[in-house]
């Protein structure tokens, strides 16, 4: 009995992997589950699926994530309510590098990295060369597949179905989350704003992790890869916030602006916020142009 169910659970795998191959190229076939969900799915999509020969790369936070329109050959790397130093671990487990590397300074080494989020993406190299193209990447999972099908198909009904609907449905997804990504999301607010309003920082802390910042950021240098400095505008009273600032002299202390371009935003009065930190549309697509003006790459 054992044994015929262990050769039933094989096929089963074996079943839903051929499907996931054939239908992959669907765009109903991958979705996420919460934030948590919606950042491996990306990092999985980077590290696997994204291999040209030549890119650019963007790695930074959720305030990173807002950019928009970006030209060919850019790759947005920004993880809500993660930190640089997330991204930039991750992106050295790449096979093909970027030739040039644009990283946020706004919350540079004043957020924490989160060490489990790492581990989750490569706990160790057999499951990195198992999940290239396989369906054991999170965006194939039974209920993000389930989820974008809702989303895509039912979502566009909203025009035809009272609104109460879709709430009760909400309601209903939200209890069926995983805790992993309710406890990101309920501290996401609090993430958002660490190192941006605080009076006082723990600058012992933040030296700490940047050493380790420019330790990759310097052997990413030695592959090679060309480093670009940018800081995004922010609402005008968080300018010169206590975090903001200490990157600033850090990143200008490790890194000479005579040497590496530096790119930020002096009229911070001229761009809109969702909630004082994140730009909304409008001004995330004046901030992409800004930004890719002033890059200027060959």
């Amino acid at each position: 009995m054992k044994v015929k169910s262990a050769i039933f659970c094989i096929f089963l795998l074996i079943g839903y992997s051929i499907l996931v191959n054939y239908l992959k190229k669907n765009s109903y076939i991958s979705g996420d589950q919460g934030q948590w969900s919606f950042n491996l799915i990306k990092t999985q999509s980077f590290l696997y699926d994204y291999s040209p020969k030549h890119y650019n790369c963007l790695v930074g936070t959720s305030i990173t994530a807002r950019l928009c329109d970006l030209p060919n050959g850019f790759y947005c790397y920004g993880l809500s309510g993660l930190s640089v130093i997330d991204g930039l671990k991750i992106l050295k487990q790449k096979k093909q590098l970027p030739d040039t590397l644009l990283v946020e300074t706004n919350l540079l080494a004043t957020r924490p990295e989160s060490e489990e989020f790492v581990k989750k993406i490569a706990p160790n190299k057999f499951l990195v060369e198992l999940k290239e193209n396989s369906f054991l990447q999170e965006k194939y999972v039974p209920l993000g597949i389930l989820s974008n099908f809702i989303t895509n198909v039912f979502v566009p009904l909203y025009a035809h179905i009272k609104p109460y609907y879709f709430i009760l449905a909400y309601k209903i997804g939200q209890f069926f989350t995983d805790d992993s990504s309710k406890k990101n999301e309920t501290s996401f607010e609090k993430a958002v704003l660490l190192g941006l309003q605080t009076k006082e920082i723990d600058t012992i802390q933040i030296k700490q992790r940047f050493l380790e910042i420019s330790n990759i950021l310097t052997e990413l240098e030695k592959k090679s890869v060309v480093l670009v400095f940018y800081e995004l505008p922010t609402k005008c009273e968080n300018r010169n916030s206590a975090g903001i600032s200490y990157n600033r002299v850090l990143c200008n202390k490790k890194f000479n602006p005579k040497r590496y371009k530096y790119i930020s935003y002096n009229h911070c009065e001229k761009y809109s916020f969702t909630d004082g930190v994140h730009l909304d549309e409008k001004s995330a697509k004046a901030a992409s142009h800004f930004l890719f003006t002033k890059l200027r790459l060959p």
